[in-house]
């Protein structure tokens, strides 16, 4: 179990010795180019110069005003497609909002689990470069991170028009063609369910052989009645997908 000393990751973190034990771990890993850093400031001056791989940042960066999450939009706005994972508590909804725009490619508490970042920098690196294919249409397929592929596009009348991933809150099959809905509209889409599905593979999940639903716009999810409550709609979760 071991990452590719050839990988630059960034930790930011205004505790020190968390950053010296995450550092040590990181080390049994593999990984040898790590640079550390305390604050917002020097966090945006190392990545800057040090044009990591992957960035590690601690959500509040030891106070209440999330600089964390504002040193990750600095680094977003400097490189759109740049890897984050976030340090913070992912089970409290407020850290979940305060930092879903950004797309993080994983959180961690700070408990020091080597098979987690394992398990994240190795995911975080394979969405990074996927593999791209092409069919004969010329419909991309493989599997994305929603960084990646960022808005869909709708016709209307006969203009195209572009609408962010993270907006759309399901895709369904409805009538042999397939629909997005966005707020309470839904627009047709060209593509099968089945090839949205691999595309979206680490944003939405199939619940039925027609939904294909957000996964940050899950509401509230019912096994008993084997339904899921998704942007404030009731859609049924077919047999077939109950164990997903």
């Amino acid at each position: 179990m071991r990452l590719s000393d050839t990988i630059k990751v960034l930790l930011v973190d205004s505790d020190t010795a968390f950053l010296q034990l995450l550092t040590q771990l990181l080390k049994t890993l593999g990984l040898e180019q790590l640079v550390m850093a305390t604050d917002p400031e020097t966090g945006l001056e190392a990545f800057r110069n040090f044009h990591p791989d992957l960035c590690i940042v601690d959500m509040y960066l030891g106070s209440e005003a999330a600089l964390g999450v504002t040193l990750a939009e600095l680094i977003r706005a400097s490189r759109p497609e740049q890897p984050i994972v976030f340090l913070s508590e992912p089970h409290l909804p407020a850290c979940y909002e305060r930092c879903r725009h950004l797309q993080p490619v994983g959180f961690f508490g700070k408990e020091l689990s080597k098979f987690r970042y394992y398990q994240a920098i190795d995911q975080a690196m394979l969405q990074k470069d996927p593999p791209l294919k092409v069919d004969q249409q010329g419909i991309a397929s493989g599997h994305f991170s929603m960084s990646r592929l960022r808005r869909v596009f709708f016709k209307l009348g006969d203009q195209y028009k572009p609408y962010p991933v993270e907006d759309i809150s399901f895709f369904f099959a409805e009538k042999k063609l397939t629909h997005a809905r966005v707020g309470m509209r839904s627009y047709p889409v060209n593509v099968q369910l089945k090839i949205l599905e691999e595309t979206f593979a680490n944003a939405f999940v199939r619940i039925h052989r027609t939904y294909l639903v957000n996964i940050s716009h899950i509401e509230a999810v019912n096994p008993k009645e084997g339904t899921i409550m998704v942007a404030g709609e009731t859609l049924p979760i077919g047999y077939a997908y109950r164990r997903d």
